[in-house]
């Protein structure tokens, strides 16, 4: 567990943070997550991110799911994220947890705080995500009070994401690659060309578009493992 001291950033973690890896699945556990902006400053659609960075300077993202947008003086407090795991190659791993802010062409990286555990995957030696020295950092046990917070208390703890569902195997043709429409950029009309998509979430899709994760297009009213599922073969993200 970590605690973050300072805020230098408009949009940024405050209290304590945590992660905890099991399996293909981490939790990541934050106090609270906060728009120091005025009252009428809407941020850009949020993601936050459990990155690792590697020795040699590389890094890669190990987790990731959008939260939305964050009015200004305000804050969502106690979060817990269960998102997909991707185990990062052999090495020592720094890792971080980053809060990122779409600004219309790319995600800017709004506030980043490191944990003091190294994340170590052992060279040639098969390994669970558990066996890493800081896998079983334990997710929090107390909610943080809110102290002198000029803000609105927006509670999204107990909300968990199911697992992406895994993509067919079957060999697919050029022209089926190309018949995809993408969530991020298709207009309403290719995108109603996918066999088997209901219109409403197609609208819901272009309202909270971008998407930075199939974990995001899952939290779209509508959307559910078994549709994402049917709705794979004809979608892409970008």
């Amino acid at each position: 567990m970590t605690t973050n001291n300072e805020l230098s950033r408009d949009i940024a973690f405050s209290g304590h943070y945590s992660y905890k890896i099991q399996d293909d699945r981490v939790i990541l556990c934050i106090s609270q997550i906060t728009n120091h902006r005025p009252l009428d400053n809407i941020s850009g659609t949020l993601a936050i991110e459990l990155k690792g960075y590697h020795q040699d300077g590389h890094y890669l993202v190990l987790a990731s799911t959008t939260i939305g947008q964050l009015t200004g003086q305000h804050l969502l407090a106690d979060c817990h994220y269960d998102l997909v795991f991707q185990m990062p190659p052999a090495g020592s791993w720094q890792l971080a947890l980053e809060v990122h802010e779409w600004e219309g062409e790319q995600y800017v990286l709004m506030d980043q705080q490191f944990f003091e555990q190294p994340y170590y995957i052992p060279d040639a030696v098969p390994c669970s995500a558990e066996e890493g020295p800081s896998a079983a950092t334990a997710a929090l046990k107390e909610e943080i009070p809110l102290t002198d917070a000029p803000v609105d208390q927006i509670n999204t703890k107990g909300e968990s994401k199911p697992a992406i569902p895994k993509a067919s195997k079957k060999p697919k043709t050029s022209t089926e690659k190309k018949a995809k429409a993408s969530i991020n950029k298709s207009s309403q009309e290719e995108l109603l060309r996918v066999k088997g998509i209901p219109k409403k979430v197609v609208n819901e899709m272009i309202e909270q578009r971008p998407f930075s994760s199939w974990e995001a297009v899952l939290l779209i009213k509508g959307m559910g493992p078994k549709l994402l599922k049917k709705l794979r073969d004809g979608l892409k993200l970008n």
